[in-house]
Formats: structure tokens, C-alpha cells, sequence
């Protein structure tokens, strides 16, 4: 498997700007233009698309909708008129093919500004089946796109999976693996064990039975990105029973924590393993994120509780995988020039595969615009929006 770039193609002389995603190796249509042109009226690029590739049809693709600071994002579900509104970034999962609308609301610094974006989903991303939704296709709305749409100004982006062998134009995040151990108490296993690209449990480092015991890894070097944004450590673990998972026995509980040095950093909500590999995550707040001065100091520590019980209840912690995500410095990014006159879907078919086009401008509902929402339950089917709806 190979990391791979997601990248947006922005119309309105503003940005080319791309977004580095651990997935799992994707497919690619050969380097071509692309049939249609984004100018084409909303749905007819999505309809093609599932027309292309029936496989696609209904397949619900994660989405995430990004603002530059704290804002709501509306999703309408199809069951209630206010919809569901969740705070940014808010995520939901959109049929492949169909065209769909927000409302975004309560942005910082816009005070009252409402905007109504639409998303149209040309294709799927191909992660790993257990971690679909940790790896959505990110619509990003910028500070300098809103102030378009203030001044009259049409926003238009395709979202594409860019090609590996093609030159960097600038990332959005990195990972940060372990690299080595620190110490590692009565584990068997260590950074060794974790640093693996992509989420893999054939190998972890797990601590003994009824022992509270610590692991703690060295993290690779890093550049500071210069922000405090989009900061997060991931982390795969199980309950064991002599080094085997095994979800029996007395409870054992396990805590993560970053740390620069000797110095505190964040720490995890304590988790009490169960006998299957799950991914936690926790996302460090800005403020806590610049109190990191040193990224080339940065250790993980992996803190496992005493399980107590009887002999043959007695149970131990194990990780399979870790890693801290990290965004691109600032300053290695590289911005690029999108001519007015350009067919974003054709730039984007030469660089990669198009999975999603953003329009925005408009700051009124449009009646009917529906979603599928990612509900506790489940996905929810609803109508999409039709070539008949205003």
C-alpha cells in the first residue's frame, strides 16, 4: 500500500493546495482528458460517474466539511425540516453520484453569515475497510474563499486523488511513527512493533498479565508546522491473555499520553480494552498543540493497568499501531495558479482520479437538498437533489 495525496483544483484564481491521507492502494484511470467539463449543470458529472462505474452507485462515501475556525455545519437528513447541525469539522457519509447541500452557520469572525455550499461526489476513496471513516474526503473552506463569495464571486473546487509519482505541491499532514524505545518495562515488543505506515496488527508489543506496566516510545523528527491545528495521535489496542487477544478475564484498562521530553503533554481518556484491535484517536487543542517547542522530543507513552482477579482471569494490554498526526509546515506549501479559463475535471483526470466537486456562492436554501447522514444507527437514505429542484 502506498501514502497518497487527496488535492483540490480551486477556481476562482485561488488556490491548488493538497492534503496528504494514509489509504490503501487506489485504482487510476490512465492520464486523459476528462469527458466533461465542471461547467456542466450540478449531477450530470455525478450521474457519468456511476454511469462509468456502476459499482459506485449508492456507495456511501465519508465527507468532511472543514471552516477556517469554530462554525456549524447543517446536514438535512430527510426527517427533520431543521435538519442536523454539528459543530466543524462535521462529517457525514454521501451517496457516490449524488449532489448535496449544507448550511454553514455560526462561522468565526462572520457573525450571522450563512452559506450553502454544495458537494457532488464523483467517485469513493479506498482505506482499509475498518478505518472508512477516519479517512474522509476533505472539503476544506477557507478564510480567502468566503470573502469570494462576499465580494458576488462563484468558489468552485475539485477535489482529486492525486497520482503518486507526480512532484509534491505541498501537504496537508504527515505522520510521526515511533522510532525507537525509551523504556519498556515488562513489555515484550516496542516501537518496532508500531511504526508500520498503515494500521497492522500482525505484530504489537504487549505488556505481562495483572501488571501495571509502561511502555514509552521515541517518535521521529518533525519540522514545527508553525500552527496548532489538526494535531492527533492514533493508536490501535487490545486486551491480551499471555500475549494473545482475548477479550475474557478481569478488565484492563490502558492510558495514552504524549509528552515532549519530561514534559506532560496531552493525555487520552483512559480506555478499557476489549479483546478486538479498535483505533482510538485523540486531537490535541490548539493551545495545548503550540506548547510543543521541540518536535524532534516527542515520545508516546502507553500506560497499562493492573488487572487484578483470579489466576485465570488475569489480563494484560497490547498496541498494535501508533503514530501522531502532524500538519505541513507552513511554509511548504506551495500555492499554484488555476487559470480562469481551465476544466477543473480535465486538470484534475491528468494529475489523478476526481472524487468530489465543492460549489459555493450561494447564501440561500435551495429547497430539497437533501443528504445521507451518518446517524448513530446507520447511514439514512434520502432522496438527492434532482434536475427539477429549484
Amino acid at each position: 500500500m502506498n501514502r497518497l495525496t487527496l488535492a483540490t483544483l480551486v477556481l476562482t484564481g485561488l488556490l491548488l493546495v493538497g492534503v496528504v491521507r494514509p489509504l490503501a492502494a487506489q485504482q487510476y484511470p490512465p492520464p486523459g482528458p476528462h469527458p466533461l467539463d465542471h461547467r456542466v449543470p450540478e449531477g450530470v458529472a455525478g450521474r457519468w460517474a456511476v454511469i462509468a462505474k456502476p459499482g459506485l452507485h449508492c456507495y456511501l462515501q465519508p465527507v468532511q466539511f472543514r471552516l477556517p475556525g469554530a462554525g456549524n455545519v447543517t446536514f438535512y437528513d430527510g426527517m427533520s425540516p431543521d435538519g442536523v447541525t454539528l459543530p466543524a469539522p462535521a462529517q457525514a457519509r454521501l451517496g457516490v453520484g449524488g449532489v448535496y447541500r449544507a448550511k454553514l452557520s455560526e462561522i468565526e469572525g462572520y457573525p450571522g453569515l450563512e452559506l450553502y455550499p454544495s458537494v457532488e461526489v464523483l467517485d469513493r476513496l479506498h482505506p482499509p475497510p475498518s478505518l472508512v471513516d477516519e479517512y474522509p474526503i476533505p472539503v476544506e473552506i477557507t478564510a480567502e474563499e468566503i470573502e469570494a463569495v462576499l465580494s458576488d464571486r462563484m468558489v468552485t473546487k475539485v477535489i482529486y486523488l492525486e497520482r503518486e509519482n507526480l512532484p509534491r505541491r505541498g501537504t496537508r499532514s504527515f505522520f510521526s511513527f515511533p522510532v525507537e524505545d525509551v523504556s519498556t518495562g515488562q513489555f515484550t515488543g516496542g516501537a518496532a512493533d508500531l511504526n508500520e505506515e498503515f494500521p497492522s496488527d500482525a505484530d504489537f508489543a504487549f505488556g505481562a498479565d495483572n501488571t501495571a506496566d509502561t511502555l514509552e516510545v521515541r517518535l521521529a523528527k518533525f519540522r514545527d508546522p508553525g500552527i496548532g491545528d489538526h494535531h492527533t495521535v492514533r493508536y490501535r489496542a487490545a486486551k491480551t491473555a499471555s500475549g494473545m487477544v482475548d477479550g475474557e478475564g478481569s478488565p484492563v484498562s490502558l492510558s495514552v499520553s504524549l509528552w515532549q521530553g519530561t514534559t506532560l503533554i496531552a493525555r487520552d481518556t483512559t480506555r478499557e480494552l476489549t479483546g478486538e484491535w479498535t483505533t482510538y484517536w485523540f486531537t490535541l487543542e490548539p493551545s495545548v498543540a503550540e506548547q510543543i517547542t521541540d518536535y524532534g522530543d516527542l515520545r508516546l507513552k502507553f500506560e497499562t493497568s493492573k488487572s487484578g482477579g483470579e489466576p485465570g482471569d488475569q489480563r494484560g494490554g497490547a498496541i498494535s499501531w501508533a503514530g501522531f498526526e502532524i500538519p505541513e509546515p507552513t511554509d511548504l506549501v506551495n500555492n499554484t495558479e488555476v487559470e480562469p479559463q481551465s476544466n477543473l475535471l480535465d486538470t484534475a483526470a491528468q494529475m489523478g482520479r476526481p472524487v468530489a466537486i465543492l460549489r459555493l456562492g450561494g447564501r440561500t436554501p435551495a429547497p430539497g437538498d437533501l443528504v445521507n447522514l451518518l446517524a448513530p444507527t446507520g447511514p439514512v437514505q434520502v432522496p438527492l437533489l434532482s434536475d427539477s429542484d429549484p
